[in-house]
């Protein structure tokens, strides 16, 4: 992954017991990385930018990661993302790199349950994040990203399931 630390400190990750060294990987890595997957496979590829770290609490930098990638002939390049540390302009800039799908770590329907799962977070700054990629992706008239909503039902949000589907028509 390009980065291995988070924003946020969420009750169902590992992340603040991890013992490995924190770091973001260097671009010209990350670039011989790509070419070599996108010369040796890029049919059978689908990049994800990461497992447990925060890409975009790399805001500019991030971008020009995702553009790299995305612009590599790779089959797809894909982001786990918490959408809380990111502006409307980041938003925006995301879209624009061809990024294939954009998964949101979101996990609840309500503030309430959402400041109790995902530590650190802003519910209202993720709901706007989510508006603004739809309107930028509709401006743009572009089919991509495909926008994921992640929802991992726990003890702590299970009573919003049914919110959810409602929430995003």
């Amino acid at each position: 992954e390009v980065v291995n630390r988070c924003n946020l400190n969420c009750i169902m990750c590992p992340q603040d017991r991890l013992t490995r060294p924190i770091g973001v990987m260097d671009f010209d890595l990350f670039k011989r990385i790509v070419d070599d997957v996108a010369t040796n496979s890029p049919k059978e590829t689908a990049l994800w930018m990461a497992i447990m770290g925060e890409t975009l609490i790399l805001g500019d930098q991030a971008i020009k990661y995702i553009k790299y990638a995305a612009d590599s002939g790779i089959a797809s390049t894909n982001l786990n993302t918490n959408l809380s540390g990111a502006g409307e302009r980041l938003c925006r800039d995301l879209v624009a790199t061809g990024v294939g799908k954009i998964i949101v770590g979101l996990d609840a329907c309500t503030r309430k349950t959402y400041e109790k799962i995902r530590r650190g977070g802003d519910f209202d700054r993720v709901m706007a994040n989510i508006d603004t990629i739809c309107k930028a992706k509709e401006e743009a008239g572009l089919e991509k990203p495909e926008l994921v909503i992640q929802f991992i039902v726990q003890k702590e949000n299970e009573h919003e399931v049914e919110l959810l589907e409602p929430m995003f028509k």
